[in-house]
């Protein structure tokens, strides 16, 4: 995927380049850099392979102050993120990974509590095998 881009930025650098003496525009460079950032949403270090999940990203490119809808806010390292919580059928989760933690037990309890009060309450609980490091 990025190898397209990057084949196809370079196709249209190359045929600007021959018309004229065509330098690089910080907007080209910008634009590639928004894609490229963008893409990076999708991918998971080759580490995270044998999870085996899927990713889902609902992408809002607006400004501060903008309304996005329905979106819920959570802090994650003293960050708000916004998310939009999905109602999905109780079988569609199968599993749930828990993910590397210091006290990873402790947090797969927490997990098995919080299915007890849902429609997952079936999901079989794991615990991720990829280490937690500092």
């Amino acid at each position: 995927m990025i190898k397209n881009l990057l084949d196809e930025y370079n196709g249209e650098f190359d045929k600007k380049h021959r018309k004229s003496n065509y330098t690089v525009e910080p907007e080209y460079l910008s634009e590639l850099a928004y894609i490229l950032e963008f893409y990076n949403i999708f991918f998971k270090p080759e580490a995270y392979k044998n999870e085996d999940e899927y990713r889902f990203v609902i992408y809002y490119d607006g400004y501060p102050g903008e309304d996005i809808g329905d979106a819920k806010f959570r802090i994650f390292n003293d960050i708000f993120i916004p998310y939009t919580e999905l109602k999905l059928p109780a079988n569609s989760i199968k599993e749930i990974m828990v993910s590397p933690a210091v006290n990873q037990q402790l947090l797969q309890k927490g997990v098995n509590i919080l299915k007890t009060n849902s429609i997952y309450k079936n999901a079989k609980t794991s615990l991720s095998e990829i280490y937690k490091r500092y």
